[in-house]
């Protein structure tokens, strides 16, 4: 099964506005929340095929929320999109329930590899 739904959680607009446009040229459709709350709602009524989610964010942090949605049942796709690269961050993101981590922005390379897997 191809990836063609995107949920995108980021609370910078640019970063989500800059994303967005990425996956579309890759023929995505792409949803977006500024957050991890807008992000459970957004959840709750519509089923994307990837999860893009943001580390740093003001109400839960990525973790936090890749953490709530795996707990809840959800088992799609989450990939940690962040500025972060210190030792050890992929071993956290994995612990919590994510799938792979991106730089911030995503290389096209890089993306194209993500939305490759399956």
């Amino acid at each position: 099964m191809a990836f063609s739904k995107a949920l995108i959680v980021d609370d910078s607009k640019l970063a989500r506005v800059t994303l967005k446009k990425k996956l579309e040229s890759f023929g995505l459709q792409v949803i977006a929340a500024d957050g991890a709350i807008e992000a459970y709602e957004l959840l709750a009524s519509d089923q994307p095929d990837i999860v893009f989610m943001d580390h740093l964010m003001p109400e839960a942090d990525g973790f936090d929320a890749t953490l709530h949605l795996r707990q809840n049942g959800c088992t799609t796709p989450i990939i940690m999109c962040t500025g972060k690269e210190h030792e050890g961050y992929l071993a956290e993101a994995l612990a919590v329930g994510a799938n792979y981590i991106l730089g911030k922005p995503p290389g096209d390379e890089d993306l194209a590899n993500v939305l490759a897997m399956q």
